[in-house]
């Protein structure tokens, strides 16, 4: 490798690097690497830097990418970007923004070389401002978008619907819903999941009605919100409806629609119980049926006690015991 290298010139030996770290595994073969980068004095490399941040990114090693920024006298827009994406994916949200600050701070014009955010920085930025349910720091973000960015990128434009509609801010989602030249079914899924997630079901159903297509993202949206607020009727309505246009139930990405786990929740969540398994107990030639939460009948708590003396093996000598059972025992039928 030192022979092959000697003769090329640093872009060359940029590239030389690039395949190695592509394939690279994981943070102990990315040290090795980063020791024969700082061999060939390419340590200020903003290109492989950059390229060996997002093997950290890929890694969850933060640390290791810190270090290596630090290490750069002169960090370009792409560090940075890579710096902020790599936060944003681990969910170092804070740190994300940090550094989208102090990238600010590098806009200067009368720099050599200013830094400005763009089209990467942004997506990831407004993610972190997600993340953080920040609503003035998401709106000083939109903002600077609107000052720095594109005019017209739909990508941002959802990832803002995403965050106004986190921080409850549905008047600041439905402006840059309204205001967007072109929208797509996550445009259409973020603020209707916006108005279930604060109980507007029938603003969400208005949209959701309007959608020009709808995915499983958008059907999922509407039955677990009725579901969650009680509307039933309607949540079967969605059902029937999305299986009327050929959506099968198992697709939702719920789980299993008619599972066990899933019934129970919906059970419980409208205050019903289920039946369970009943016992049916002779006493005194009268044959009674009892289940485990039915304290209605004079004699449920001596049942309820005898069961519990006889799973924990306590002294059925006990008076109470021989007072209930009848002289010639209990048949126990279920």
């Amino acid at each position: 490798m030192a022979t092959r290298i000697g003769a090329f010139n640093i872009r060359e030996l940029e590239n030389f690097f690039v395949p190695i770290l592509q394939n690279c595994k994981n943070i102990v073969e990315l040290k090795s690497i980063h020791a024969r980068v700082i061999k060939y004095s390419l340590s200020q490399s903003n290109f492989l830097v950059t390229k060996m941040v997002d093997v950290c990114d890929k890694s969850e090693d933060l640390g290791y990418a810190s270090l290596l920024f630090n290490q750069v006298k002169e960090p370009n827009g792409y560090l940075y970007n890579a710096m902020i994406r790599a936060y944003t994916h681990n969910e170092g949200y804070t740190s994300a923004i940090l550094f989208y600050k102090e990238m600010l701070r590098l806009k200067d014009p009368e720099r050599e070389n200013p830094i400005f955010p763009d089209r990467f920085t942004f997506p990831f930025v407004i993610k972190s401002c997600s993340g953080l349910v920040c609503y003035n720091l998401g709106k000083q973000i939109h903002a600077h978008l609107c000052k720095f960015g594109p005019k017209s990128n739909i990508t941002m434009e959802n990832a803002l619907i995403d965050m106004y509609t986190k921080c409850e801010s549905l008047l600041g989602a439905h402006k840059v819903f309204e205001g967007m030249v072109e929208r797509d079914a996550i445009s259409w899924n973020s603020i209707i999941s916006g108005h279930v997630g604060v109980g507007q079901m029938r603003k969400a159903r208005a949209l959701f009605d309007s959608m020009p297509y709808r995915t499983i993202v958008s059907w999922t949206a509407m039955i677990s919100g009725y579901t969650r607020f009680g509307s039933y009727a309607d949540a079967v309505d969605v059902f029937r409806q999305m299986q009327i246009v050929g959506v099968e139930p198992d697709e939702i990405n719920l789980g299993k629609w008619d599972g066990v786990s899933r019934m129970r929740k919906l059970i419980k969540s409208k205050s019903m119980k289920k039946t369970p398994g009943s016992s049916l107990i002779d006493i005194n030639n009268v044959v009674q049926e009892f289940v485990s939460w039915d304290d209605s009948k004079p004699f449920s708590r001596d049942i309820f006690w005898l069961l519990e003396v006889l799973t924990s093996h306590r002294d059925t000598t006990d008076p109470r015991i021989i007072e209930i059972m009848p002289e010639d025992g209990s048949e126990c039928l279920g």
